[in-house]
């Protein structure tokens, strides 16, 4: 920056030169131009769109998580009580006719259940455990013997 000298100051001419000779370097240092206020502002909304997509997806992708790990235990508890069944009724209580679907869930009201049983040979039953909320559905399979 060019700062004036009190040496050659004594006409007017001189201090009007220094005076438009500051003026002019101070308006060269305003401030941003109009363009570069637009430009950062677009950078900016680009970056914040992508971090609300970025959090957005995130939520969406927990809640499926949670949604899955329900619906995991609710088929793990069904295959538990089977087997608990089988120790206390026999192996031949495992058929289909004794677990009719469960259309709604008490503490779950919004998960269904149902158990398919398939006998694979003497002493051995394939059971599935499917567990179904707004249309999707997982499965559990599992073997089970007559020992």
């Amino acid at each position: 920056m060019w700062w004036p000298t009190w040496e050659g100051m004594t006409s007017r001419t001189n201090i009007a030169s220094i005076r438009g000779q500051m003026v002019r370097s101070f308006r060269q240092r305003e401030g941003f131009t109009f363009l570069e206020v637009l430009l950062a502002l677009l950078v900016l909304g680009l970056i914040s769109t992508s971090l609300l997509e970025l959090f957005s997806f995130n939520l969406k992708k927990e809640g499926e998580t949670e949604t899955r790990a329900v619906a995991l235990g609710l088929a793990q508890e069904k295959l538990e009580e089977l087997i608990e069944e089988r120790r206390e009724k026999g192996f031949s209580h495992l058929i289909e006719e004794n677990y009719p679907p469960e259309e709604e869930l008490p503490s779950f009201p919004l998960f269904s259940r149902s158990i398919s049983i398939d006998s694979l040979g003497p002493g051995l039953k394939q059971i599935e455990v499917v567990v179904e909320k707004g249309g999707k559905k997982l499965s559990l399979i599992t073997l089970m013997g007559d020992y």
